[in-house]
């Protein structure tokens, strides 16, 4: 009888113990499958993308965003879902895979549930050509799209000994916009990136100007604009070199 007793008091005990761990066990589970149903509700996902801006990609982003959104986070709960949605990430492929798009943003609205992505893209500045390849590139040096071979100085022209070239480039360009605008009778027609970061602004008149970038831009607008206080006639001028610092010197033809 005592046996029986101790049997059945044992086995009460392991029910009750099984019933405990089956309990903790259910809640993480019920959890889990309730935020699963719960992100699976067509009134949390994305039903429309409106993308301004970008309209020569405007398609092709869409397409990008879709296959993102079409996607699972750890393979049960849906990349649509408004909540989930990882806009930092989507905005990084759009940029890796569209080079031209400079900034891109997106936010998403809850009540329509639409996400909503604004795109710009990059300026034309330039273009440059490597190996019979031309390619536009912006104010900051980043070549974006391939062009068609240009030729009778339509289009500012970047010839570059190499990438590292363009480490500094914005820079540059600032200068030679700058340049460009006290200069208003010239236009600027090619600009010349070689090595130990110095560079030539060539004018559609044969003019140049030589610099490097190891003083401000600043300051090498002030030394240019007195040079050219002291020069009376440009016509014959050959170049302007401004790489010594303060001197400056230039030649004629």
């Amino acid at each position: 009888m005592k046996e029986d007793i101790l049997i059945s008091s044992k086995r009460l005990k392991r029910e009750r113990t099984i019933r405990r761990y089956l309990k903790i066990l259910a809640i993480p589970f019920l959890s889990a499958l309730f935020l699963f149903v719960l992100a699976n509700l067509s009134w949390f996902r994305i039903q429309d993308i409106e993308i301004n801006g970008g309209e020569e990609n405007k398609k092709a982003v869409r397409d990008l965003i879709k296959e993102n959104l079409s996607k699972r986070i750890f393979l049960f709960f849906p990349a649509d879902n408004i909540f989930l949605v990882n806009k930092d990430n989507l905005i990084r492929e759009i940029k890796n895979k569209f080079p031209e798009i400079e900034n891109a943003t997106a936010i998403t609205d809850f009540f329509s549930r639409k996400i909503k992505v604004d795109v710009n893209n990059r300026q034309i500045f330039a273009f440059t050509c490597r190996e019979e390849k031309c390619f536009y590139l912006d104010e900051k040096g980043v070549l974006f799209r391939q062009s068609p071979i240009v030729s009778g100085g339509i289009l500012l022209e970047v010839v570059a000994s190499s990438t590292e070239a363009f480490r500094d480039f914005h820079k540059i360009s600032f200068l030679a916009r700058k340049i460009e605008e006290n200069l208003k009778e010239e236009r600027l027609s090619k600009i010349i990136l070689k090595d130990e970061n110095s560079f030539e602004l060539v004018f559609a008149s044969g003019f140049k100007i030589i610099s490097g970038l190891e003083t401000t831009p600043e300051k090498i607008l002030r030394n240019l604009n007195i040079v050219l206080q002291n020069i009376k006639d440009r016509k014959n001028l050959e170049y302007i070199d401004l790489r010594l610092g303060n001197k400056a010197y230039y030649k004629f033809r």
